[in-house]
């Protein structure tokens, strides 16, 4: 047993305690045959349990709304989501203090509760809006209700989307690995993205990739520590020079 798990782990690398629970709870579904959640999880996590689950298990994942980066995942059929997941919101005057999407996740982070318990979060005009998992909603009401300097009093809203703003570029690069990648979004040479990648500051879907050979994809998500979050939304090739052109939003 141990040299399979050996093996699946070091196909799964990186996401070993997540293989671990999801053994457990596939384990247990299979003889209780109840409905169990597995937490929120990000896009690379996202594909990590459909991958391991197949087709052996019923499941299912959700946001809150369809483009949400963090989806929470129930194992077993006819699951109504409303039991499982909620979003919070909460007002502060934003004339007086100012927050941000990293005050809110640095707090969250900091509540000594289990990330997995929280999806999307996101600061809209004078409000913050936090996907949770019902279970703790209640806790979150009466407890959680100080950001930075703010007293802030969240309760229970309706599902809500989180509006995204882009800023729109384009690059021509010689190919679609990740250093020469990261070198045109932060117009430096391809040694300073080098280091910059190797330093593990840079995240592709969510996950920290510091090999710079690593081959970007259409719809890849690249988290630049200190320079924000890109996405690639088309790749096309130059005709004329033979360059790949790419095409980035910028998350703003």
């Amino acid at each position: 047993m141990s040299r399979v798990n050996n093996n699946l782990f070091q196909h799964y690398k990186g996401y070993e305690s997540l293989i671990k629970k999801l053994q457990q709870i596939k384990a247990k579904y299979e003889i209780t045959n109840n409905a169990i959640s597995v937490g929120f999880c990000n896009r690379s996590e996202e594909k990590v349990i459909s991958t391991f689950l197949s087709d052996t298990i019923p499941y299912s994942f959700f946001g809150g709304y369809q483009e949400a980066t963090r989806k929470i995942c129930v194992i077993g059929n006819n699951i109504d989501f409303k039991d499982y997941i909620c979003c919070l919101s909460g007002r502060f005057n934003k004339k007086f203090n100012k927050l941000t999407h990293r005050d809110v996740k640095g707090a969250v982070y900091n509540s000594g509760i289990e990330i997995d318990r929280f999806g999307d979060m996101w600061v809209e005009d004078d409000r913050i809006y936090i996907y949770c998992s019902k279970d703790i909603s209640n806790y979150l009401q009466n407890n959680f209700n100080k950001i930075e300097n703010c007293f802030i009093r969240f309760e229970e809203t309706d599902y809500q989307k989180q509006v995204f703003k882009f800023e729109e570029y384009k690059y021509n690069i010689s190919s679609l690995r990740l250093d020469k990648v990261v070198s045109a979004l932060l117009s430096k040479s391809r040694e300073k993205a080098k280091d910059f990648i190797n330093a593990g500051f840079v995240n592709v879907n969510h996950q920290s990739i510091e090999d710079f050979t690593y081959l970007c994809n259409n719809k890849d998500i690249l988290s630049l520590k200190t320079h924000g979050r890109y996405q690639i939304v088309d790749i096309e090739k130059n005709k004329k020079s033979g360059k790949i052109i790419i095409i980035v939003k910028k998350f703003v």
